[in-house]
């Protein structure tokens, strides 16, 4: 009855709140957020760099050297015309993904249960998804990959649900669309689709229904180009497709192998995985143990055992698919989060066979204690608000320390920026390590190729060093910032060419990156 009456009803209010939870709720849990004097985080500022590069005109890969996928860049271009100097910009488009995440985990909710017990529960997504541990600072592509990965968990359960593959091919559309995002952005995250249409391959094969086998396939092709031809026709109209093959592609391939044999970096990556699940929080623990063992082991989420399988397909290709090559970063594990929704449906199918009948009308009253719960686990899991403007001498902060002196406390980022913009010459080179931020901090646009250096040893990839050691010789850029280790000596401080070239004009200790110091440096010839 209560399910009849809210058909009659429109959804969007519901999707209004699900848009004002999103923007609220990433002001406090993002370092993207207006909330926060900088995102910190050097993958950041990579993107955001190379995003200002191309609307300045500078074309990813052939004139500023990174090595993520396009759309990416393409993003924080977007984001740099919101907002030059700082990431209010990416804070909207990571809004935006959050709020996609959470209307489809409210639309899977809705195949099983009424419309305002399925927001409410999407109000409890939050916790699960921003912790601190994973998540870090926010604005890596494994976030903006998982509205697609909600996108295509609630098509499978909608398959699930139906216990068709016959629905409408603007379905399968919208999945090609999904795959060709996420292969622009990083490639290594396509694992749920890889599975998802290998697993439709093989059963309409197996059936014999080659004629829908084609049709999704088309389709679904059609999807992937309408995403893949824009991109493509924007390196070959600027002449860089052989330089997005050699980087993003080649380099990727060839340059970040698995350190081990593929088999063995599965299996160390399996166990890393379990690492990770132990050191998280509890919630999530219960959350992902219970989904996944319900999904896969049990029929609490299906009887049929054709189900089951597309479950654990989609699940294990998205895991092989993201530790493939042997690296074990923390942040790669949020791809795998988007799985907890395993444990809602476990839930609301177990209280469905009980017969267990929520009947009772959600209140506005309901919504808030929901978002204030919510929030209030939210902030246990992730205390990234200690380094908002909210706490104005957090650690983040500089404030008349180590011969710096601030009117104000600020970050080094802004220090460092406010010292180079003193010069008719605003040029810097981020020399041996990735990007700090202060290409960000200033709004300065790179003047060089390998405007900072990967996460390479110089062993295997040489080019990059050896193109900051030419930078360096010619004086290419008026300024250069350096990481040493702490404390700072001149011997640390890059080759013999950067003491003949350069004079340290400031240092500052990092505490949060290893005890490092990082420095700033001004040619002696031509100080400004």
């Amino acid at each position: 009855m209560q399910r009849a009456k809210e058909k009659q009803k429109s959804p969007w209010y519901d999707y209004l709140i699900l848009l004002c939870f999103a923007f609220f709720t990433l002001l406090f849990f993002t370092k993207s957020s207006p909330l926060f004097y900088l995102n910190d985080w050097v993958d950041s500022n990579a993107y955001f760099t190379v995003g200002k590069g191309i609307i300045h005109g500078l074309i990813p890969y052939r004139d500023l050297f990174e090595q993520k996928g396009p759309l990416l860049y393409f993003i924080h271009a977007g984001a740099y015309l919101i907002e030059r100097e700082n990431f209010t910009g990416v804070y909207v488009f990571q809004s935006i993904g959050l709020f996609i995440s959470l209307l489809f985990a409210y639309k899977t909710f809705t195949l099983y249960t009424t419309r305002k017990i399925a927001l409410l529960m999407s109000l409890f997504l939050p916790p699960l998804l921003l912790i601190t541990l994973f998540y870090r600072t926010g604005d890596s592509a494994e976030e903006f990959s998982t509205p697609f990965i909600f996108g295509l968990l609630y098509f499978t359960f909608k398959i699930i649900h139906s216990q068709t593959f016959q629905h409408g091919l603007s379905c399968y559309l919208y999945q090609g669309i999904s795959l060709g995002a996420v292969f622009w952005m990083k490639y290594t995250l396509i694992g749920p689709w890889i599975g998802f249409f290998l697993f439709i391959c093989c059963l309409l094969l197996i059936k014999k229904e080659f004629v829908l086998l084609l049709k999704i396939t088309l389709i679904s092709l059609c999807g992937f180009s309408l995403i893949s031809i824009p991109i493509l026709f924007y390196f070959y109209y600027h002449q860089a497709i052989t330089d997005l093959i050699d980087v993003y592609f080649y380099f990727n391939i060839f340059y970040y192998p698995p350190t081990t044999h593929a088999f063995f970096s599965i299996i160390r990556s399996f166990v890393f995985t379990a690492g990770n699940i132990i050191k998280a929080p509890l919630i999530l623990k219960l959350m992902l143990i219970v989904g996944l063992f319900s999904a896969f082991c049990t029929t609490v989420i299906s009887k049929r055992l054709i189900d089951r399988l597309l479950l654990l397909t989609l699940f294990s290709f998205t895991f092989i698919t993201a530790y493939w090559g042997g690296k074990n970063y923390l942040y790669y594990f949020l791809i795998l989060l988007p799985f907890v929704i395993y444990a809602f449906i476990a839930a609301l199918k177990t209280i469905k066979k009980r017969l267990i009948n929520i009947t009772f009308e959600i209140t506005h009253r309901h919504l808030f204690i929901a978002i204030f719960v919510s929030m209030a686990l939210t902030f246990m899991n992730n205390p990234l608000i200690l380094e908002s403007k909210i706490f104005p001498n957090n650690s983040t902060l500089v404030n008349n320390k180590q011969n710096i002196s601030t009117k104000t406390p600020q970050t080094i980022q802004h220090i460092f920026a406010n010292i180079i913009k003193k010069s008719n010459n605003q040029t810097l080179l981020n020399y041996g390590f990735l990007d700090y931020g202060v290409y960000t901090a200033g709004d300065f646009l790179p003047n060089v190729r390998y405007f900072m250096k990967q996460n390479i040893s110089n062993e295997i990839y040489p080019d990059i060093m050896d193109a900051q050691n030419k930078y360096i010789k010619l004086n290419t850029t008026q300024f250069v910032i350096v990481k040493t280790k702490h404390p700072l000596k001149e011997k640390d401080v890059g080759t013999a060419l950067l003491h003949k070239n350069y004079q340290l004009v400031a240092d500052y200790s990092d505490k949060k990156r290893k005890q490092s110091t990082i420095g700033c440096l001004n040619q002696k010839n031509n100080m400004q």
